[in-house]
Protein backbone atom coordinates (compact mmCIF):
# COMPACT_ATOMS: atom_id res chain seq x y z
CA UNK A 1 0.00 0.00 0.00
CA UNK A 2 2.72 2.40 1.02
CA UNK A 3 3.97 2.59 -3.36
CA UNK A 4 0.73 2.64 -4.78
CA UNK A 5 0.53 5.84 -2.27
CA UNK A 6 4.05 7.24 -3.14
CA UNK A 7 3.53 7.04 -6.26
CA UNK A 8 0.17 8.87 -6.02
CA UNK A 9 1.45 11.79 -3.70
CA UNK A 10 4.42 12.24 -6.47
CA UNK A 11 1.43 12.77 -9.30
CA UNK A 12 -0.75 14.98 -6.87
CA UNK A 13 2.33 16.78 -6.26
CA UNK A 14 2.87 17.44 -9.77
CA UNK A 15 -0.17 18.09 -10.74
CA UNK A 16 -0.16 20.65 -7.78
CA UNK A 17 2.90 22.49 -8.71
CA UNK A 18 1.23 22.81 -12.65
CA UNK A 19 -1.96 24.24 -11.61
CA UNK A 20 -0.37 26.40 -9.15
CA UNK A 21 2.82 27.67 -11.48
CA UNK A 22 -0.32 28.47 -14.18
CA UNK A 23 -2.01 30.46 -11.86
CA UNK A 24 0.38 32.89 -10.47
CA UNK A 25 1.78 32.99 -14.71
CA UNK A 26 -2.00 34.04 -15.94
CA UNK A 27 -2.53 36.57 -13.31
CA UNK A 28 0.88 38.11 -13.53
CA UNK A 29 0.86 37.92 -17.41
CA UNK A 30 -2.27 38.27 -19.37
CA UNK A 31 -4.45 39.89 -16.36
CA UNK A 32 -1.30 42.14 -15.15
CA UNK A 33 -1.29 41.15 -11.25
CA UNK A 34 2.21 41.81 -10.23
CA UNK A 35 3.89 38.23 -9.16
CA UNK A 36 4.04 38.89 -5.25
CA UNK A 37 0.63 39.60 -5.09
CA UNK A 38 -0.19 36.45 -7.95
CA UNK A 39 1.76 34.41 -5.77
CA UNK A 40 0.00 35.22 -2.64
CA UNK A 41 -3.86 35.25 -4.62
CA UNK A 42 -3.11 31.63 -5.98
CA UNK A 43 -2.38 29.99 -3.12
CA UNK A 44 -5.32 29.40 -1.48
CA UNK A 45 -6.15 27.54 -4.85
CA UNK A 46 -2.74 25.46 -4.45
CA UNK A 47 -3.81 24.65 -1.15
CA UNK A 48 -7.09 23.61 -1.85
CA UNK A 49 -6.53 21.77 -4.61
CA UNK A 50 -3.61 20.19 -2.95
CA UNK A 51 -5.51 18.98 0.26
CA UNK A 52 -8.44 17.62 -2.09
CA UNK A 53 -6.21 15.25 -4.09
CA UNK A 54 -4.20 14.12 -0.65
CA UNK A 55 -7.62 13.64 0.74
CA UNK A 56 -9.46 11.94 -2.59
CA UNK A 57 -6.81 10.36 -4.50
CA UNK A 58 -3.26 9.96 -2.36
CA UNK A 59 -4.65 7.97 0.67
CA UNK A 60 -8.39 7.49 -0.50
CA UNK A 61 -9.80 4.80 1.98
CA UNK A 62 -12.66 2.05 0.67
CA UNK A 63 -16.35 3.22 1.94
CA UNK A 64 -16.34 0.41 4.52
CA UNK A 65 -12.72 1.64 5.90
CA UNK A 66 -13.32 5.48 6.30
CA UNK A 67 -11.01 8.10 7.73
CA UNK A 68 -10.09 8.34 11.46
CA UNK A 69 -10.60 11.95 11.59
CA UNK A 70 -13.52 13.67 10.10
CA UNK A 71 -12.94 16.71 7.33
CA UNK A 72 -12.53 19.68 9.88
CA UNK A 73 -10.24 17.90 11.81
CA UNK A 74 -8.31 17.04 8.69
CA UNK A 75 -8.27 20.55 7.06
CA UNK A 76 -7.30 22.10 10.68
CA UNK A 77 -4.09 19.18 10.92
CA UNK A 78 -3.54 19.90 7.37
CA UNK A 79 -3.02 23.61 7.77
CA UNK A 80 -0.76 23.15 11.00
CA UNK A 81 0.96 20.99 9.04
CA UNK A 82 1.82 22.86 5.67
CA UNK A 83 2.45 25.63 8.08
CA UNK A 84 4.94 23.64 10.03
CA UNK A 85 6.38 22.75 6.54
CA UNK A 86 6.75 26.12 5.56
CA UNK A 87 8.73 27.19 8.69
CA UNK A 88 10.83 23.97 8.56
CA UNK A 89 11.66 24.45 4.67
CA UNK A 90 12.91 28.45 5.82
CA UNK A 91 14.95 27.16 8.56
CA UNK A 92 16.52 24.58 7.08
CA UNK A 93 17.78 26.42 4.06
CA UNK A 94 19.02 29.13 6.41
CA UNK A 95 20.90 25.93 8.54
CA UNK A 96 21.95 24.15 5.61
CA UNK A 97 23.56 27.45 4.23
CA UNK A 98 25.17 28.87 7.28
CA UNK A 99 26.26 25.39 8.81
CA UNK A 100 27.75 23.91 5.71
CA UNK A 101 28.28 26.20 3.61
CA UNK A 102 25.76 25.09 1.07
CA UNK A 103 24.67 27.54 -1.39
CA UNK A 104 21.25 29.35 -1.71
CA UNK A 105 19.64 26.47 -4.25
CA UNK A 106 21.00 23.46 -3.43
CA UNK A 107 19.70 24.10 0.35
CA UNK A 108 16.74 25.19 -0.57
CA UNK A 109 16.15 21.96 -2.25
CA UNK A 110 17.53 19.55 0.02
CA UNK A 111 14.82 21.20 2.62
CA UNK A 112 12.04 20.81 0.04
CA UNK A 113 12.93 17.31 -0.28
CA UNK A 114 12.99 16.02 2.78
CA UNK A 115 10.19 18.44 4.08
CA UNK A 116 7.89 16.25 1.42
CA UNK A 117 9.21 13.20 3.27
CA UNK A 118 8.62 14.35 6.53
CA UNK A 119 4.96 15.97 5.60
CA UNK A 120 4.20 12.47 3.15
CA UNK A 121 4.86 10.43 6.96
CA UNK A 122 2.66 13.00 8.92
CA UNK A 123 -0.13 13.01 6.31
CA UNK A 124 -0.25 9.46 5.82
CA UNK A 125 -0.54 8.72 9.55
CA UNK A 126 -2.16 11.55 11.65
CA UNK A 127 -4.40 13.66 8.74
CA UNK A 128 -5.83 11.09 6.21
CA UNK A 129 -5.29 7.54 8.24
CA UNK A 130 -8.38 4.67 8.20
CA UNK A 131 -10.24 4.42 10.96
Amino acid sequence: MLAPQLGRYGIAGALTALIGIGAVLLLSGPIGVPIQPAILASYPLVLAVHFSLQRWFVFAHGESDGYALEGGAQVKRYLMTVAAQYCYVAACTALLMSAIGLRDRIAYLAAVLSGTALVFAVMRSRIFHAA
